[in-house]
C-alpha cells in the first residue's frame, strides 16, 4: 500500500534531504504564492502584496521560482497604492530614501509587531545591534532576531539595519541572503 502524500501548509517544517536541512515553508516563495504585482530590484525582484490600503507582504524571490509564480496583476485592489509603493521602491533604489508614507499591514504575533514597530524607528543610514532592540523590547537577542526573520515587509519595516554585535549577523533567516543586507547597507552609506 502506498503512503498518501500530506499537505504541508505555511509554517509548517520542510526536511530537505538533498540539503539535510529544515525550512520552514514561509521562508520560501512558493510557486502557487499570489503576489499583486512583481517589481524588479537590483538585487532580486520583489513580490509584492496590497490591500485595498496597505502593504500586507513582500517576498525577495528565488529567480527560479519567480518564472512560475502567479500574478494577480488585473485584480490589484488599490491601483493608486501599487503606483505609491512602485514610486516609493524606486526612490530607495535610487536614493536610499523612503519619501512617502504608505500604510503598512504586517501579519505577526504581538511580540512581533513590537520589534517591527522598533525597526521602524531606525534612521536611514544608522544600524542598531539585536542587543539594543532587545533591550528596548525587553528581551533577548534571539528572540529579536527571529522577529527579524518573520518580517514579512522587507525594506519598509527595515531589519536589515539591525545587525550582529560582531559583524552583520544572518538576514531573512539565515545567511544565504546575506549578501542583499550587504548592498542594502552599502546603498544606505553604513558600510
Amino acid at each position: 500500500m502506498q503512503a498518501m502524500p500530506r499537505k504541508i501548509g505555511i509554517g509548517q517544517l520542510f526536511l530537505s534531504l538533498r540539503r539535510n536541512t529544515a525550512l520552514l515553508l514561509s521562508d520560501m516563495a512558493l510557486p502557487s504564492a499570489e503576489y499583486d504585482f512583481l517589481y524588479d530590484s537590483p538585487i532580486g525582484k520583489l513580490g509584492v502584496c496590497i490591500d485595498s490600503e496597505s502593504i500586507t507582504r513582500i517576498v525577495w524571490l528565488e529567480e527560479k521560482a519567480s518564472e512560475l509564480l502567479k500574478i494577480s496583476e488585473g485584480n490589484v485592489s488599490n491601483d493608486c497604492l501599487k503606483k505609491m509603493v512602485i514610486e516609493a521602491l524606486d526612490n530607495y533604489f535610487n536614493s536610499g530614501l523612503f519619501e512617502s508614507e504608505i500604510s503598512l499591514r504586517p501579519q505577526g504575533t504581538p511580540f512581533q509587531l513590537k520589534v517591527w514597530q522598533a525597526l521602524k524607528t531606525i534612521p536611514f543610514g544608522s544600524v542598531r545591534t539585536y542587543g539594543d532592540v532587545a533591550k528596548e523590547c525587553h528581551s533577548s537577542s534571539r528572540a529579536v532576531g527571529q522577529a527579524c526573520r518573520r518580517n514579512n515587509i522587507p525594506l519598509f519595516i527595515p531589519c536589515h539595519r539591525v545587525v550582529a554585535a560582531k559583524g552583520l549577523g544572518g538576514f531573512m533567516g539565515g545567511y544565504r541572503h546575506v549578501g542583499r543586507k550587504r548592498w542594502l547597507l552599502q546603498h544606505e552609506g553604513i558600510l
